[in-house]
C-alpha cells in the first residue's frame, strides 16, 4: 500500500533529523580532531560529515516543498523539487570533492608536519564507520518503504561517508607505522569517492528532469497487460516520463469500430486498472481511444458538418425534424444513423430509399430509428370509445 503524501514526509523528516544530529556531532568531532593531531584525512572526513549535515537541511526544505499536492500552477504536483534537490545535493557532492581532491594533492607534493596517530582519532573513526553505516541502512530503508528518491539520494551520501572513514582508518594506522604519506592519499581517495557519487546522483536526476522514459522491460509489461484486457485489439504509442518516484504515462488504445464512445471509454478504464497493477509506480494515465480502421483513409471522409450539408435539403424538402445524428467510420465509408419522431415514419421511408438511390461514393449505408409513440392517457382512451 502506497504511503501518503503526509505520511511520507513525516518519514523523511523523522528520518532526516536522526541524521542531521549524527552528522552535526560526527562533523565536530572529526574536524577538532583532525586538526589537534594534524590528521588531514580526518579533517577532510569531518568536513564530509558537515556536507552531510547541509544535505539533510536540504532535504527537509525540498521534501517539504515536493510532498505538497497539486495546485494551479503545478497541475501535476510538486514531486520535481525532490529531483530538483537531488540534483544540488549531487552538485554540493562535486564542490566538496573538488576542495578536498586540491587540498591533498597540494599537501601530498608539497611540505607539511606529518599527522599524529591517537587513540582518540582512532576511537572516532570507528566510531564514525559504524554509526554512518547503521544510518545508511536505516535512511535507506525508510527512502524505499516511501519511494524517495532524495532520500535514498541521502542515504548513499551517508555511504560514502562510513566508506571515507575506513580510508582514514587506514591513513591513521599508515602513520602509525611510519607511512605519512598515507594521510594526504587517503584525503584524494575520500575526494575522489565523494566525486564519484556526486556525479551518479546529478546525472540520475538530470535525466529525470528531462523526462526520462520508463525501463523498457516495464513499458512491455504494461503494454502487455493493457492488452489482455477484452475490447482492447492493439496498444501503441506508449509514452511516460518520471516525476518525482512515480511515472506519467500516455497511450494509444486500439478498439473495436462497432463500440459506442462510452463502452471504448469504459473498456479503456479497465486496461487502466492493469497497467496500475503491472508498476505500482503510475501515478497517473492518459489513454487515447483509437479504432481498427486505415486511418490515413479515413481523413478523406466527410466531417459531420459536410454529412448535414448533405442531408439538410432533403430533411427540409419533407419538412422532418432529426433529433440527432451518429455516424461511424467504418472501412473508408461512412454509416449513418438518423433518429426521428415515430409519427414521422412513413415519411422518413421514402428518404431511405431515395437516399439509397442517390448514395455518394462515401456512404456506407443509412439506418433510421424512431422515437417510441407515448401511449394514450386513460382520458383519451374515454374519448376514443
Amino acid at each position: 500500500m502506497n504511503p501518503t503524501p503526509q505520511e511520507k514526509h513525516q518519514t523523511l523528516q523523522r528520518v532526516t533529523i536522526v541524521g542531521s544530529v549524527i552528522n552535526l556531532a560526527l562533523g565536530i568531532a572529526k574536524i577538532l580532531l583532525g586538526w589537534m593531531f594534524r590528521s588531514h584525512a580526518l579533517l577532510a572526513d569531518g568536513i564530509h560529515s558537515l556536507s552531510d549535515l547541509l544535505s539533510d537541511i536540504l532535504v527537509l526544505v525540498l521534501g517539504k516543498i515536493a510532498h505538497q499536492g497539486p495546485d494551479t500552477n503545478h497541475p501535476y504536483g510538486h514531486e520535481r523539487f525532490e529531483t530538483l534537490g537531488t540534483v544540488l545535493l549531487g552538485m554540493i557532492l562535486g564542490a566538496v570533492a573538488g576542495a578536498l581532491g586540491y587540498d591533498s594533492i597540494v599537501r601530498l607534493f608539497g611540505h607539511s608536519t606529518p599527522a599524529q596517530t591517537s587513540w582518540l582519532t582512532l576511537a572516532i573513526t570507528l566510531f564514525s564507520i559504524l554509526s554512518k553505516e547503521w544510518l545508511y541502512h536505516y535512511t535507506l530503508k525508510a527512502g524505499k518503504q516511501i519511494r524517495s528518491d532524495l532520500l535514498i539520494a541521502n542515504a548513499w551520501h551517508h555511504r560514502t561517508d562510513s566508506l571515507s572513514s575506513i580510508v582514514v582508518l587506514v591513513a591513521l594506522i599508515g602513520n602509525y607505522i611510519g607511512l605519512s604519506w598515507l594521510d594526504p592519499v587517503a584525503a584524494l581517495v575520500v575526494a575522489f569517492m565523494v566525486a564519484r557519487i556526486g556525479w551518479e546522483l546529478t546525472w540520475s536526476s538530470l535525466q529525470e528532469l528531462t523526462d526520462r522514459a520508463l525501463p523498457e522491460e516495464e513499458t512491455e509489461a504494461i503494454m502487455q497487460a493493457m492488452s489482455q484486457e477484452p475490447g482492447i485489439k492493439d496498444v501503441h504509442d506508449l509514452r511516460s516520463r518520471k516525476m518525482g518516484s512515480h511515472y506519467l504515462v500516455d497511450v494509444h488504445l486500439v478498439v473495436s469500430d462497432e463500440l459506442s464512445a462510452a463502452e471504448a471509454h469504459h473498456v479503456g478504464l479497465r486496461a487502466t486498472q492493469r497497467a496500475r497493477k503491472a508498476c505500482a509506480d503510475i501515478r497517473d494515465i492518459v489513454f487515447h481511444i483509437d479504432v481498427s480502421v486505415d486511418e490515413q483513409g479515413q481523413l478523406h471522409l466527410p466531417s459531420r458538418h459536410d454529412v448535414m450539408q448533405w442531408l439538410r435539403p432533403r430533411l427540409q424538402e419533407r419538412q422532418l425534424h432529426l433529433h440527432h445524428l451518429k455516424l461511424y467510420y467504418l472501412n473508408r465509408q461512412v454509416r449513418v444513423e438518423l433518429y426521428f419522431d415515430h409519427h414521422q415514419q412513413s415519411t422518413t421511408l421514402e428518404l431511405q430509399q431515395e437516399l439509397i438511390a442517390d448514395r455518394p461514393v462515401w456512404l456506407e449505408d443509412i439506418r433510421l430509428w424512431f422515437t417510441p409513440a407515448a401511449p394514450a392517457s386513460n382520458a383519451h382512451q374515454q374519448d376514443a370509445d
